[in-house]
């Protein structure tokens, strides 16, 4: 015999990133040296549910990148509905 059962939870989830925004390259500064700017970058820094810090587990998956890429969607989306 097989029992099923559905539990629905109400879990908070915190996570802690560093952002870094896009760059745009500059092909000369006052020095007459360029910069080749850089890309937009997430770091996640920690992942709790509730107090319980899952941080470790969720990269050890290689769970991070996933992450980090909803993240950056996040931030796409937070200042598109900004108009900025």
């Amino acid at each position: 015999m097989e029992i099923m059962k559905e539990l629905t939870l109400e879990l908070e989830v915190t996570v802690e990133y560093d952002y870094q925004p896009e760059e745009p390259a500059v092909m000369y500064d006052s020095n007459m040296t360029g910069y080749p700017g850089c890309g937009e970058d997430v770091e996640i820094v920690a992942i709790r549910i509730g107090d319980i810090d899952i941080t470790k587990e969720v990269l050890r998956q290689h769970k991070a990148s996933f992450i980090e890429g909803e993240i950056i969607e996040l931030i796409h989306d937070y200042f598109e509905s900004k108009g900025t």
